[in-house]
């Protein structure tokens, strides 16, 4: 913020929880109609604590019209660290009654794959265990806005997290090229990524309509980047990519787990075990990142314990050896690759 605002009196006496709340409340909610419903009061008397506050710290938080609310700059940064203090302040008061229960509402989005992966299942199960806990949750596989969607945590799944920034990587999983032995019994097994540019693909799309581009690495570290020549399919949810491998509609990519699983009951097989592509990190971005609640502490504990179950797929099936291999080569890989910060957060379960 300005320094004229770091200028004023930081006492606590001239500071009101009630107005840190009132600004944190029309943040998340998004409307002053809607932020009196949830604290109790008139719209006017959220407006007159919005500008009491502006007031005290002598900065501007919002612009607003009759239309729109938006933070400024240095709303923005006021916002992250006035959330902070009322969770915090929450959670003291909660935790004097309820010891090690969760209380309130988690919000959170999680990328379609965690239907596939179980972790819809695990919510369920945190909810049962937490009587007082509501949940909020979300599917997309697009980015979100925490703050806008008034989020605790979004959950996403990125192939390059120094592009696609979050604040914590949870988990690393090897994607390969897979199909249907039915399919390639029909079309072919590929024995070089250029065979794969005239066949069946079922591929991921891009927000502007556009197959995303399949680069494979090989033996040697050597890159290949195949083009598109045949029919394909293209969704942008990977359970439709998923179920419409198993049911042979083509060659995809996917988890080396998924198929490490799969291949016990034969619903598919890996093409060309050599190449593969990037593997996917799933990443996590906090509203608030200095000081995550309880509850968020909660949710990331029992993803990295769903991240450990699919390594566990791979377990006592015929790819064990491989899994095992390919997982290692890849996380010593993103150690050298992405620096000390991520592969700490990645490896902190392993």
């Amino acid at each position: 913020m300005r320094e004229s605002a770091r200028g004023k009196s930081r006492s606590l006496a001239h500071w009101r929880i009630q107005d840190l709340d009132a600004f944190v409340q029309l943040v998340e909610c998004g409307s002053f109609t809607r932020a009196g419903k949830l604290l109790g009061m008139s719209t006017s008397a959220v407006s007159k604590r919005i500008a009491a506050l502006e007031a005290h710290l002598g900065v501007r938080l919002l612009d607003r019209t009759s239309r729109t609310l938006a933070m400024t700059s240095d709303g923005r940064e006021f916002y992250t660290r006035a959330a902070s203090v009322c969770q915090q302040l929450r959670e003291a008061e909660t935790g004097l009654h309820g010891g090690d229960r969760l209380h309130g509402t988690l919000r959170l989005s999680l990328p379609t794959a965690a239907v596939e992966m179980g972790f819809l299942g695990d919510l369920l199960e945190l909810g049962r265990q937490h009587a007082a806990l509501n949940l909020e949750i979300y599917l997309s596989d697009r980015s979100v806005d925490l703050v806008g969607r008034a989020l605790d945590v979004a959950f996403f799944i990125t192939d390059d997290p120094d592009r696609h920034l979050g604040d914590v990587a949870l988990g690393l999983q090897p994607t390969v090229l897979v199909a249907a032995p039915g399919f390639l019994d029909q079309a072919g097994r590929p024995s070089r990524p250029e065979d794969l540019a005239t066949m069946r693909s079922i591929r991921a799309i891009s927000r502007r309509g556009n197959p995303i581009p399949w680069t494979l690495y090989g033996p040697g570290d050597e890159e290949v980047t195949v083009p598109i020549a045949g029919p394909t399919l293209l969704s942008d949810d990977l359970r439709v990519s998923y179920v419409a491998a198993i049911s042979g509609g083509g060659i995809a990519r996917a988890p080396l787990a998924y198929i490490a699983d799969a291949a016990r009951a034969c619903r598919l097989e890996q093409v060309l075990p050599q190449w593969r592509f990037r593997p996917i990190v799933l990443m996590a971005a906090l509203r608030h990142r200095h000081a995550p609640s309880h509850k968020v502490q909660a949710v990331l504990d029992l993803v990295r314990g769903g991240l450990a179950r699919m390594d566990d797929l791979a377990l006592g099936g015929p790819l064990e050896s491989h899994y095992k291999t390919v997982v290692a080569e890849d996380r010593a890989r993103f150690v050298r690759t992405h620096g000390a910060r991520l592969a700490a957060d990645l490896l902190q379960g392993h």
